[in-house]
């Protein structure tokens, strides 16, 4: 075999290697990716005992730890135009040791939230991430409600 069909190959080998390893890095990540990811966000009472209630659940698809992340926003439109971030901490954050198959939740998690007099909807919207860096993105639905100038 001369110079330049050993180059050929090892080119050839190279980019099929190049493939299967990134098919390998692919498989790891969403194999333990987290499923039935969802959020959830609630108020109840009124006045200055007004509360808000944010949960995130998921299930997991290994055993290890998953770090769930999330913030709640509020617009004055239900289809969620110029979005405004109420969580102004890092509260919303928490890591959850975790065995494969179970279902797991971060929550629920009240917090005080005053009434104010403007309608907004607001929504949890956050991500479930586990150490490989499988990272599933959540959004819960929108809910009315009068109150939460921040947290």
């Amino acid at each position: 075999m001369n110079a330049s069909t050993r180059r050929t190959v090892a080119a050839a080998l190279a980019v099929v290697l190049a493939g299967v390893l990134g098919l390998v890095a692919v498989g790891n990540a969403s194999a333990v990716a987290a499923k039935s990811v969802s959020a959830a966000i609630s108020f109840s009472g009124s006045g200055t005992s007004m509360k808000v209630t944010t949960t995130v659940k998921f299930t997991s698809t290994y055993t290890g730890t998953y770090n769930v992340k999330y913030d709640v926003y509020r617009s004055t439109s239900s289809t969620r135009t110029n979005p405004i971030k109420v969580s102004t901490t890092t509260v919303f954050t928490k890591t959850l040791a975790t065995t494969k198959g179970k279902a797991y939740a971060y929550g629920p998690n009240s917090t005080r939230c005053p009434a104010g007099s403007t309608k907004y909807y607001y929504w949890v919207q956050g991500s479930v991430t586990d150490t490989a860096g499988g990272t599933v993105t959540v959004k819960s639905a929108a809910v009315a409600a009068k109150g939460c100038s921040s947290l």
